[in-house]
């Protein structure tokens, strides 16, 4: 499902430190549940994690990272989940949603 049109285009930079048009990125459902739960909750242990196939998403597109068993979000995957306003009730709802769906 494509997401560019909720947030305007704005330059950000991934790990490596080349620039990453927000609106051409696409996640699947799983990684924005993911993305939303380690906005919520920060640092979450494999064995917490809602979608180990959504943490690898975003790990991948530079939003996350992984190690010992746990992952959180970079500062690249906190300023989307708050430009996404992720924390919201409504933003729960929806994220709970598709996580039922489709991971």
């Amino acid at each position: 499902m494509p997401i560019d049109h909720l947030f305007p285009k704005v330059a950000a930079t991934m790990r490596d430190g080349q620039p990453m048009i927000a609106s051409n990125l696409e996640l699947s459902p799983c990684a924005v549940s993911v993305l939303g739960q380690l906005f919520v909750e920060g640092p979450t242990s494999d064995n917490n994690i809602t979608s180990k196939a959504g943490r690898c998403d975003l790990v991948s597109a530079g939003l996350a990272s992984h190690e010992a068993g746990l992952s959180s979000l970079t500062p690249d995957g906190e300023r989307l989940a708050m430009k996404w306003d992720l924390c919201s009730p409504r933003s729960a709802l929806v994220l709970e949603s598709a996580n039922r769906r489709a991971c």
